[in-house]
């Protein structure tokens, strides 16, 4: 599957930091289970102290991604009711965080630690909270 443009510029390089600013670290975000599972993501990345990227994505399993930045959440929702699905996320070589889901269309979502706490995984099944916006209601 193709990333999209702007996901894909993070994983080629990091850009520059100010002064006093965290250095950039290399994730990877590990998509196992079931070959072929196809998967909905959405993914935050820090690429400086105050500076955002955000990025929706398909993906299939398996795959890696590599992606510089400072911190990251993805959330990863599968498009099949069939199968199972491990995501990992290592920061620099280490493992920060995992979740894993056989549910049908569940999601899982791995961070490291940022601006939204500790490094952590976790697995549920209310995506439309996470990945679709509320809908807006015209005020009477």
């Amino acid at each position: 599957m193709r990333l999209a443009p702007r996901l894909l510029a993070l994983t080629i390089a990091a850009s520059g930091f100010a002064a006093g600013e965290a250095a950039a670290a290399e994730f990877r975000l590990i998509i196992a289970g079931t070959p072929g599972l196809t998967l909905d993501g959405d993914c935050t990345v820090m690429t400086s102290q105050s500076a955002v990227e955000h990025e929706r994505f398909k993906a299939q399993s398996p795959k890696t991604y590599i992606i510089s930045g400072t911190a990251l959440s993805c959330t990863l929702r599968k498009t099949d009711p069939f199968g199972r699905v491990m995501i990992s996320l290592q920061q620099d070589g280490r493992l920060v965080a995992q979740a894993e889901t056989a549910v049908a269309y569940d999601w899982v979502e791995v961070r490291s630690a940022g601006p939204w706490g500790r490094a952590s995984g976790v697995r549920g099944n209310n995506l439309n909270q996470r990945l679709t916006p509320a809908p807006r209601v015209a005020p009477r």
